[in-house]
């Protein structure tokens, strides 16, 4: 898949068909998949890529969501942490969202502390 075609079809996401919605979820397992592989070798931005374009297919996606958060506190990434969590937040339990802010900002705060040593 060349990445003008998904960009393409994303452009056109809201003139989709029942029938195009069908085939465009393979879109979808493509880009996972490509995640979980790079994610596997290490490649922790190149799977946060893959992650974003999948969650642009189904956004309503929420595992999707909870994979970009974990690959970004892989990335010492925390303000994009941050940023996911406040999407995050109307499908977690109440409470989880505050929680997850004040780890990441822990990690933060270690993260800081251990760059100046």
């Amino acid at each position: 898949v060349y990445l003008w075609e998904v960009e393409n079809t994303l452009r056109r996401k809201n003139l989709w068909k029942k029938r195009e919605k069908t085939i465009y979820r393979g879109y979808e397992k493509f880009l996972l998949l490509r995640a979980g592989y790079t994610h596997d070798i290490g490649k922790f931005a190149e799977c946060e890529e893959y992650l974003q374009l999948a969650h642009k297919f189904t956004p309503d996606n929420v595992e999707i969501m909870q994979n970009i958060l974990v690959v970004q506190i892989k990335q010492n990434d925390f303000n994009g942490a941050l940023r996911t969590v406040d999407i995050l937040e109307p499908y977690l339990k109440p409470g989880e969202a505050n929680i997850l802010r004040q780890d990441i900002i822990r990690r933060m705060k270690l993260h800081s502390h251990n760059m100046k040593e």
